[in-house]
């Protein structure tokens, strides 16, 4: 925040993706070369995040719960369709918070939320005394 009072952060667990690699044949040295590359687009590639305030006044450090978030378990319309996706277990989205945006006085904190699929977006009024927030 502006005054210092807070501070916000965002913890990512990694997940294991194997590394991509790609031959390049054709070097200026003669000699093949295999360097690494962009890990391929999948739902593997989506992490866990956990939004955390740090209170500097009381030393404290508490995460954000956004399962209350409007529409953070559904899921697509075809689902209904498939016999193992019809009754499959409601869970939360993956989601990552942005950074906050605060009013001059650091009063006040706005952030985005984006779901990883990017299917949804969130715009939350964060209480930083208490981690809740109210969805606009």
């Amino acid at each position: 925040s502006p005054k210092g009072n807070y501070a916000t952060f965002s913890l990512i667990e990694n997940s294991e993706v194997k590394q991509e690699k790609m031959e390049v044949f054709i070097t200026d040295d003669g000699y093949n070369q295999t360097p690494d590359t962009k890990e391929k687009v999948s739902t593997a590639n989506l992490v866990k995040t956990q939004f955390g305030i740090y209170s500097v006044a009381k030393d404290s450090v508490y995460f954000v719960n956004f399962s209350k978030l409007s529409h953070i378990q559904d899921v697509p319309e075809y689902y209904k369709t498939y016999d193992n996706l019809k009754n499959k277990e409601k869970e939360d989205k993956l989601i990552v918070a942005l950074s906050p945006v605060y009013n001059e006085d650091g009063s006040f904190a706005i952030t985005e939320i984006r779901s990883q699929d990017n299917k949804d977006r969130w715009i939350v009024s964060l209480n930083l005394e208490n981690g809740s927030f109210t969805e606009i």
